[in-house]
């Protein structure tokens, strides 16, 4: 059986450990990455620097590979769809171009009765001046913030005029929970009801970017329980093929979001 070869766009630090675990099953990879200083360039097989959108770049990222995965959310959606016509990729594109959206991913979410933060969303400045009751809050684009980028904690309504938006991006207001503690649950699916899962994982974060993690979490059995729930609601929901990574907040309350 000829070696298989698994493409991977980004080339980051999950870029970097998926081709260090591929070694070890005798999977070559090939890395299709923006950044010409690329971490993950030091452990692939291959390694591509194009603008995701290059259709040259694309075409040679693609016919060297069996089958690819991404590492990151914000690839752009077309990318995916281009490649998933020539080769697999997986997760499907349709569930990157769903958690790309702040909006979108939690409109899914509670469609499932699964509960989170307050939210609305906000398209002009005086959107905001109607939204008392969503104070205080974090003030976040809808798409492309992560790590703490393009998120803003609002205490009053006044706190908005130093900040100089551009609306046109769009943004969602959420309103904050009077938080206990931020866990996480890892699951690695495989198709219908064929997954594993893992222990909740509790975080600290500082300035909205996680500073460490520890395993297991203390909390209750109920929270442990309903979150890998959850985990594992979302994952079906959305035919989930990969590695998924769901983040809750539990209030000082017991709730979990």
């Amino acid at each position: 059986m000829s070696e298989k070869n698994l493409g991977i766009i980004g080339g980051g630090q999950l870029g970097s450990l998926l081709s260090i675990a591929a070694k070890k099953l005798n999977i070559k990879t090939t890395i299709f990455c923006d950044d010409l200083d690329a971490p993950a360039q030091n452990f692939c097989d291959n390694f591509i620097c194009g603008k995701y959108d290059d259709n040259q770049k694309i075409q040679e990222f693609v016919q060297k590979v069996d089958l690819v995965t991404y590492e990151f959310e914000n690839i752009p959606y077309e990318t995916l769809n281009q490649m998933n016509k020539l080769k697999p990729v997986l997760p499907k594109p349709s569930v990157n171009r769903l958690i790309q959206h702040r909006i979108a991913e939690k409109d899914f979410v509670n469609k499932l009765n699964i509960r989170t933060t307050r939210y609305v969303s906000v398209d002009k400045k005086s959107d905001i001046e109607t939204l008392e009751d969503f104070l205080p809050g974090i003030l976040k684009t809808t798409t492309m913030g992560y790590d703490g980028k393009g998120q803003y904690p609002i205490k009053k309504i006044e706190d908005i005029d130093p900040l100089n938006l551009d609306f046109s991006k769009g943004y969602v207001l959420e309103k904050l929970v009077k938080l206990q503690k931020e866990i996480s649950v890892i699951i690695t699916r495989f198709g219908n009801n064929n997954f594993e899962i893992y222990e909740p994982i509790e975080n600290t974060h500082q300035d909205q970017i996680l500073k460490h993690s520890v395993i297991p979490a203390k909390i209750s059995k109920k929270i442990l329980d309903q979150s890998k729930d959850w985990t594992t609601q979302i994952a079906e929901e959305l035919k989930y093929i990969g590695t998924l990574c769901v983040e809750f907040f539990i209030d000082r309350n017991e709730n979990l979001y």
